[in-house]
């Protein structure tokens, strides 16, 4: 498709975006922690293959290459974020949306509660793992990692949350 759309198939561009956008909106969506920022991502992202289209390797998976894109833009967006310390007023902490309990089942939240005390590391390796649904090959490519490496440390991210899961909650009944 990217092929395609630099020769001048304009359609390829929609079957690009429709192909691509929603893994890597829930792959930023996971690493930034916001819906909008999660998409500026994913357009910068598509906006970065598009300028430069011959920077792809056809040799490799299309997905994998441009989920390493947008797995990277999420980590400068987190270090860019990191770097600008201000303080948070009380009106811009009251103006941001409260997650809706109600709306959430316990096991979500629980699961959430894991998730966000894991290392990134770990917790990145479970999301695309155990609720993406990527295989270890596919992780593996995303991360620039060798196929055993990753299956390891699928291992020890599912220990860890193991783990983590019994310390906060307990054992599931």
């Amino acid at each position: 498709m990217l092929q395609r759309y630099a020769a001048g198939d304009s359609t390829a561009l929609d079957e690009l975006v429709h192909a691509y956008q929603e893994p890597a909106f829930w792959l930023a969506r996971h690493k930034v922690g916001n819906d909008e920022v999660a998409a500026d991502v994913v357009q910068e992202a598509f906006m970065r293959v598009l300028r430069n289209p011959d920077l792809y390797d056809s040799a490799r998976p299309f997905k994998a290459w441009f989920l390493q894109i947008v797995r990277n833009l999420s980590i400068d967006f987190l270090r860019r974020k990191k770097a600008k310390t201000v303080p948070v007023l009380a009106e811009s902490a009251e103006a941001e949306p409260e997650i809706d309990v109600v709306e959430q089942s316990d096991m979500q939240q629980q699961i959430q509660a894991v998730l966000s005390a894991l290392p990134d590391k770990y917790s990145e390796l479970i999301v695309l793992r155990d609720v993406e649904g990527y295989g270890p090959d596919e992780i593996a490519e995303m991360m620039n990692a060798d196929y055993s490496t990753t299956r390891w440390r699928i291992h020890q991210a599912r220990k860890k949350f193991r783990a983590l899961w019994l310390e906060m909650f307990g054992d599931l009944e």
